[in-house]
């Protein structure tokens, strides 16, 4: 997993510690635990940076211990709501995709580089990822990304007749 890791493929290392957290050996599992330990607070540390570089702290991060990325995953989406919300969509998609990068990806945090997106006016982009969330194993999370869908389809279609009128 380390060698993943040193080859900037930490996503897969991620999983191999995952996996080993249910292996027969308590040596193992315990050995897995720590190294998800050090990746999580080695994320942290590098978001909680990131928002200082672009004058920003992140409270919801900051002086906690997370012992496994499953726990981050809600304060960072809670930092990167509170970032959209205060108009730093730029930041706030920046935290969610290095956290992609470290493997933390889920509909919740997709969910959330799509609504940063619509923010920075990517929409097509935003489309993209709330397209893929309709074939996601929960149910609420295929409702909210069929609902975001038809709101931006409705806010499109606005657009073209406000221009088709314009154009007369």
């Amino acid at each position: 997993a380390w060698g993943l890791v040193g080859l900037g493929r930490r996503p897969e290392a991620m999983g191999l510690w995952r996996e080993l957290l249910e292996n027969e050996e308590e040596g193992l599992r315990t050995l897995a635990q720590d190294n998800l330990r050090l990746q999580t607070a080695e994320l942290s540390k590098q978001l909680i940076e990131l928002a200082e570089a672009a004058g920003e702290s992140l409270p919801e991060l900051e002086g906690r211990e997370f012992s496994a990325l499953s726990e981050f995953e809600q304060p960072l989406v809670e930092a990167s709501i509170r970032l959209r919300s205060g108009g730093n969509n730029e930041l706030s998609l920046r935290l969610l995709d290095a956290a992609v990068e470290f493997g933390v990806r889920s509909g919740l945090v997709d969910d959330n580089r799509a609504w940063a997106l619509v923010g920075l006016g990517r929409r097509m982009e935003a489309m993209g990822l709330w397209n893929e969330l309709l074939d996601h194993p929960d149910e609420g999370r295929r409702t909210q990304a069929q609902a975001n869908l038809r709101l931006l389809a409705g806010e499109l279609s606005e657009q073209l007749i406000e221009l088709a009128e314009a154009a007369g």
